[in-house]
């Protein structure tokens, strides 16, 4: 067994861990009635959902019953600020676990520690409710009390803004008593989708994943911005984008771990990160999703080194770092400091781990309108383009979570990042994503691949990051990764006879050899893991890796549906025909496809940052968030030769991937370490 440690840097990448755990979820249930099932004996799913998560049976005993039914958490760490957790709090023990949420009450929770048996329990911690979590708690008589009425809610505000601050211990008790228990009220399913699309604005409002209490990891010392976020949400000019709170000052983020008041806090996180550490069998490694605009970048970085510290400098480290679309009217000083602050996370998760794969919405509204995607997608929406980024970062990590059935060779964390980056200093790769993989219904994959171009000049593949080079103007990568998943033998064959017949014809021709040729990789294949693996042969490449899942992308009860039904089929295949009437059905299910490359075409970004960066670090010091609100004002605290160092290590980033003649000292080394490994 091998076990992956995930953690979570930042309300952006909450909302993207969101999206992923429910994924997970989502397959989990799927798969879980056919673990242990006598009806289906020795059945093992393509994913290995062990990796990502922990199995415990009963309650608070170290030796389970097999006959106790197992509960699934992911072993994973979430980090963000005070009041961002909404409709997650922990809950006490359970003499009176369920009780109204009055102010008293969540008093009382503050004061329980975070070494106390705790369990987090989905409730909101305000007002406000989506009907995704009503129905949610409307499934449990103990928590339908825990429901929030919109036409009360008015009324109880008023309450408690005329609650007296000190009350005897007699009323204290009285208000804390739980009120008479509501009754069962559901939701359809599109009254859901559409109020998930009208009021999410925080990551846990679409949460369909149950945490363990340990996973909740809360600095005390800074409070969330919710205001800011909320313009991210939905883009208004009345509601303004600012980045005024002090965790948008990049340097502010070393106090979670290192600041006056943050001894207990180091010791409370890292004792949370051994708890999942040291219950694993064999330790594969940590995947991190870390926010890369605001001062969460540096929290990450800094917990790098607290794990290198804990558990050893040489447990693999996987990066995931992303940003939001920025809003057009913001101003020119938040332009700034977001991309000072993207500037800096590059330079330290280049540094502190041992494969970065930096992620961008900006370019997400151009790129990837299509005709497959209804008009309310919206890129610039944190609930949008956070089910895009988790789609693929699902993708990406099956690599190092398949089985090794069906062809698929069995990768841990540590050889994946050892051929994504052949050398040390070539450690950065970028995602590109085809959602949905466009597949017509009735097309054979022969006839599919025979027409696309090769994988790194595919434009069906969309990249999750701007300025990078796409079609004729790509480079050949130096390593890369390819998973397609959804093209399964029972809705899409290797070959039609017509196909099989053409080839025979073609080798009956004088000079059809030379047309053979054209397509000898996709000729004489077993399997679609073969044919796909001949795909990408066309690309020149030190490393490659293939995949072909069977089971397809299946969308979560909470995933934005904004996939088009009238050109996609439930299956998320192309219609060979238009529909004559409206569709009521909608897409469940779909193809994917990501090609994770790590090659030169991240030149042209990486140089665009570091032109930003000479041009805003000189004025770094005059950047600051402070004010009447807050009680003491923030600066960017980096010194002139710390300015210096981040300036170098974003040039070696540079040097090395837009040297061209780094490619011949490349092919030397590799061809040098290929020759040694001979000689052994």
């Amino acid at each position: 067994m091998r076990e992956i440690v995930t953690l979570q840097f930042g309300h952006f990448s909450n909302f993207i861990g969101t999206h992923y755990w429910n994924i997970q979820q989502t397959m989990l249930n799927e798969f879980q009635p056919l673990l242990n099932n006598p009806m289906v004996p020795n059945f093992r799913p393509e994913i290995e959902s062990s990796v990502l998560y922990r199995e415990s049976r009963g309650v608070g005993v170290s030796i389970h019953s097999e006959n106790e039914p197992s509960t699934f958490y992911p072993r994973l760490l979430v980090f963000d600020l005070k009041g961002s957790r909404g409709s997650l709090r922990k809950q006490g023990y359970k003499e009176e676990p369920y009780r109204s949420i009055t102010p008293e009450f969540v008093d009382h929770q503050k004061e329980l520690t975070r070494w106390e048996k705790l369990e987090v329990l989905r409730t909101f911690e305000n007002k406000r409710q989506t009907k995704f979590t009503k129905n949610v708690l409307a499934a449990d008589e103990h928590t339908r009390e825990l429901i929030v009425d919109n036409e009360n809610e008015q009324m109880d505000e008023n309450e408690y803004d005329h609650t007296p601050q000190q009350t005897s211990s007699h009323s204290a008790e009285k208000q804390i008593e739980p009120q008479a228990k509501k009754s069962k009220k559901e939701y359809s399913r599109l009254d859901i989708e559409q109020d998930l699309e009208e009021s999410v604005a925080l990551w846990s409002d679409f949460l369909q994943v149950d945490f363990h209490s340990k996973t909740i990891c809360e600095p005390i010392q800074f409070q969330f911005a919710e205001d800011s976020y909320s313009a991210l949400n939905v883009s208004n000019a009345m509601n303004p984008f600012a980045m005024d709170s002090p965790f948008d000052i990049y340097t502010t983020g070393k106090e979670v771990l290192h600041g006056e008041f943050s001894n207990d806090q180091y010791d409370d996180f890292t004792s949370q990160l051994l708890y999942f550490v040291e219950e694993c069998d064999t330790l594969d490694g940590f995947q991190l999703f870390t926010d890369s605009f605001n001062a969460w970048g540096m929290t990450c970085s800094d917990f790098t080194q607290l794990i290198k510290d804990e558990i050893g400098s040489k447990v693999p480290l996987i990066s995931y770092a992303a940003s939001p679309y920025i809003p057009d009217f913001a101003s020119d000083q938040d332009r700034m400091k977001f991309i000072l602050n993207t500037c800096l996370t590059y330079a330290d998760m280049y540094q502190n781990t041992n494969l970065f794969i930096p992620n961008s919405c900006q370019q997400l509204p151009d790129a990837l309108m299509s005709e497959y995607l209804k008009h309310n997608f919206n890129p610039k929406k944190l609930y949008h383009s956070a089910s895009i980024l988790a789609s693929a970062f699902d993708s990406v990590s099956l690599a190092y979570r398949l089985n090794g059935t069906a062809n698929n060779k069995q990768t841990d964390l540590y050889s994946f990042i050892q051929e994504m980056s052949p050398l040390n200093a070539l450690r950065v790769a970028n995602i590109n994503i085809a959602f949905p993989y466009r597949f017509k219904t009735g097309t054979s994959l022969f006839q599919h691949f025979r027409s696309a171009r090769p994988i790194h000049q595919n434009e069906h593949f969309v990249p999750l990051l701007s300025q990078i080079a796409t079609g004729f103007h790509a480079c050949d990568p130096l390593a890369q990764s390819l998973l397609i998943r959804g093209l399964t033998p029972v809705n899409v064959p290797l070959y039609h006879q017509s196909d099989l017949q053409e080839l025979n014809e073609i080798r009956m021709k004088r000079f059809g050899g030379e047309e053979l040729e054209k397509h000898k990789h996709l000729i004489g294949c077993n399997s679609h893991f073969d044919m796909i693996d001949g795909y990408m042969n066309q690309t020149r490449c030190f490393s490659k890796h293939a995949f072909h899942v069977n089971q397809p992308f299946k969308l979560p009860f909470t995933f934005p549906q904004y996939l088009n039904n009238s050109v996609l089929t439930r299956d998320g295949l192309i219609r060979s025909h238009a529909p004559t009437e409206d569709i009521a059905e909608r897409v469940e299910t779909c193809p994917l496809g990501t090609h994770l490359s790590n090659s030169r075409n991240f030149s042209k970004h990486i140089h665009q940052l570091v032109k930003y960066f000479d041009t805003i670090s000189g004025r770094s010091s005059s950047l600051s968030v402070g004010g009447s609100g807050l009680s003491a004002s923030y600066h960017y605290n980096l010194s002139p030769d710390e300015l210096k160092e981040y300036k170098e290590i974003l040039g070696r980033m540079l040097d090395n991937y837009e040297d061209e003649e780094a490619d011949e000292d490349f092919e030397d080394e590799v061809e040098g370490e290929l020759e040694h490994e001979e000689e052994d």
